[in-house]
């Protein structure tokens, strides 16, 4: 992989490829650089999502965290990656849905999800906003919380890796930088669109234990006005929603 030509591209302090390791968050906070910096994998043995979940990481996949300033708005970083990097993969593959509140699926299989953890270091507070996405797998697991699927067998073709990095670093970045501009509130009206597409479920804690819902609609805050199954309505912000059914 050239990460010379990725890291002028894109802007970048540092573009550190790795064969395989543990995790690409991991590795990316021992790097004592400004950012943004990026540190991607051909494989992880540790890779994980959201709520400590386990990522399978296999081989064919991509896997790289990008490095980020901190911002006030850094909540809203996984759910505006996943809408940059879902614009940008619906150039290569058709029918690609943006699900509550990090990942694509094409058909209700999971082909990417994003991960954000804040860290501080001599250079300030930092945010690694952390991707994984299915490329050239011509087979998954079965042992995915659900469906998973790759680009390869979306659309029946192998895809250079280096080009897919480049591509979606791009727009990660593009994300990062229109959140820091624009706030959450100067995306929300186009995420909403592309969320609400579909009624969907999901599921969150009431306090007690994960439960159900629907997600109905968001609001400019970030908030989700969830439908519960006694039927009331509620609304919860990005933190209490635990992931996809």
């Amino acid at each position: 992989m050239n990460t010379e030509r990725i890291k002028r591209a894109l802007g970048l302090s540092l573009v550190d490829f790795i064969d395989e390791l543990e995790s690409t968050q991991d590795a990316a906070r021992n790097i004592k650089l400004p950012p943004p910096y990026l540190v991607c994998a051909g494989r992880q043995t540790k890779g994980r999502g959201r709520m400590g979940r386990a990522w399978h990481s296999e081989d064919g996949g991509l896997y790289f965290t990008l490095v980020v300033e901190r911002i006030v708005e850094d909540w809203a970083i996984p759910l505006v990656s996943a809408y940059y990097i879902l614009d940008e993969l619906s150039h290569i593959a058709n029918n690609l849905n943006l699900k509550w509140p990090n990942d694509i699926l094409s058909k209700g299989a999971k082909l990417a999800g994003v991960l954000a953890e804040g860290w501080r270091t001599e250079n300030g507070a930092l945010t690694g906003i952390g991707v994984g996405v299915n490329v050239n797998q011509e087979w998954l697991s079965d042992e995915f919380l659900m469906p998973a699927t790759s680009l390869f067998l979306i659309t029946g073709r192998v895809f250079d890796i280096e080009d897919i990095l480049l591509r979606l670093g791009a727009a990660t970045l593009e994300g990062f930088y229109d959140l820091k501009n624009q706030k959450f509130r100067g995306l929300y009206s186009r995420i909403k669109d592309i969320l609400l597409v579909n009624r969907q479920k999901i599921n969150y804690h009431n306090g007690k234990e994960i439960v159900p819902g629907i997600l109905s609609d968001i609001d400019e805050f970030g908030n989700g006005v969830v439908e519960t199954d006694d039927n009331k309505t509620i609304k919860l912000s990005l933190m209490h929603i635990t992931g996809a059914l």
